[in-house]
């Protein structure tokens, strides 16, 4: 299951582009890969030169543990790069560029220096996952909803404290990860996320979550170190039958 999970976050299907903006186009001799294709079979390039070097091939580029500050201007000249992942840096923003880069899908940027989401990716109306664990957000923005092509998002170990309504807004949300925050409460308005699967609410201060969750179809629910009774998560468990709900 654990490495189902992962697949499922790591691996989707769009591009990048935004109205008013001129962006690159698609290359129609250039075929996007399917996502399984896009797991087993994309090289990962572990750093900037041999990515350079192959500019046309990239499809993944991980510059993990670099001590960068800032995204490589040079990140550009990937015409075709779909998954960027930029784990345990020191970046607190995002480049222009990003915006003209169309065939870029997922964003990964966990263990950085963000204070604030990075709204240069409204601008990405394809990009649909985007990991910011580890970072210092203390808010979720209230225009969140400009992202309607998210499928996975997570904000796990922030300083975040409310979920703006807008966010259940995202109607193509898959994966919500908000482990390690400080939140109290979840909304009724949660159950318009009709595609969600996944939910990760653990480590917070959560008491109880809105009746009308027990009507969803989530696959995994994980509640562990809240301030909610074994008597409550059990009545959960059998409202919800085919729901896997960590209380660990």
């Amino acid at each position: 299951m654990k490495r189902f999970s992962i697949v499922f976050i790591l691996i989707t299907f769009f591009a990048c582009s935004d109205k008013g903006v001129k962006v690159a186009e698609h290359d129609p001799n250039h075929k996007m890969l399917t996502n399984t294709q896009l797991y087993l079979e994309a090289v990962t390039y572990r750093n900037l030169e041999d990515a350079l070097y192959a500019q046309e091939k990239v499809i993944k580029l991980t510059l993990a543990k670099d001590n960068l500050y800032q995204v490589p201007p040079e990140i550009a000249k990937l015409p075709y790069i779909q998954v960027l992942d930029l784990f345990r840096n020191n970046i607190s923003e995002l480049p222009e560029f990003l915006v003209d880069m169309p065939y870029l899908q997922h964003v990964y940027l966990n263990e950085n220096n963000f204070t604030e989401f990075p709204k240069i990716l409204y601008k990405c109306r394809n990009v649909e996952a985007v990991l910011l664990k580890q970072n210092q957000i203390r808010e979720i923005p209230s225009d969140i909803n400009e992202m309607q092509q998210l499928r996975h998002i997570t904000f796990t170990e922030n300083q975040i404290s409310e979920v703006p309504e807008k966010l259940y807004e995202l109607e193509n949300l898959e994966t919500l990860g908000l482990r390690g925050n400080s939140i109290s409460y979840i909304s009724p308005d949660i159950c318009k996320l009709k595609n969600l699967k996944k939910l990760n609410l653990k480590s917070n201060q959560i008491s109880s979550l809105p009746d009308c969750i027990t009507r969803m179809k989530i696959e995994i629910i994980s509640l562990g170190d809240n301030p909610m009774s074994e008597d409550y998560v059990d009545s959960l468990r059998i409202m919800m039958p085919d729901t896997k709900i960590d209380f660990k």
